[in-house]
């Protein structure tokens, strides 16, 4: 039999990895994973923060068409906007609860509050959208 070639294992090949390999790999993902996961929370708060914005950006819009057809008068309410100016009313998806609203008569006027945000390692902080003016105060405990 000249023309069979028999392939054999080398002993290298038959052990597998060696446990600093192992060891090295496992290190490399804990240090990515290390750096990705505070990335992955910033990104969740900052999205969490623009999203409760603009649903106050949206009730206001809301507001103020409901204004201009009644004779410039703001709703007693929120839920006088649904369904004619906002199909639902969003709540702050910080915390699920809805946005606290009042106005004022004389001169007419909004103003719209979150519920108190609190996010990891930051400041307590109120968002303010009022007449269409943001203002972002920060509360130290």
């Amino acid at each position: 039999m000249p023309n069979t070639v028999i392939f054999r294992r080398s002993p290298r090949c038959a052990q597998g990895f060696t446990l600093i390999e192992l060891m090295i790999v496992i290190a490399i993902i804990a240090v990515l994973a290390g750096i990705m996961i505070p990335n992955f929370v910033k990104a969740r708060e900052e999205s969490l923060r623009t999203a409760a914005i603009e649903n106050m950006k949206s009730i206001g819009t809301a507001l103020e068409m409901y204004a201009a057809d009644n004779a410039g008068c703001y709703p007693v309410q929120l839920k006088k906007l649904t369904p004619d100016y906002l199909k639902a009313i969003p709540t702050c998806p910080y915390n699920n609860q809805s946005y606290y609203y009042s106005f004022t008569v004389n001169p007419n006027g909004y103003s719209l509050i979150t519920p108190r945000i609190t996010s990891s390692g930051k400041k307590p902080e109120d968002i303010l959208y009022r007449n269409g003016q943001l203002d972002i105060y920060k509360f130290d405990e």
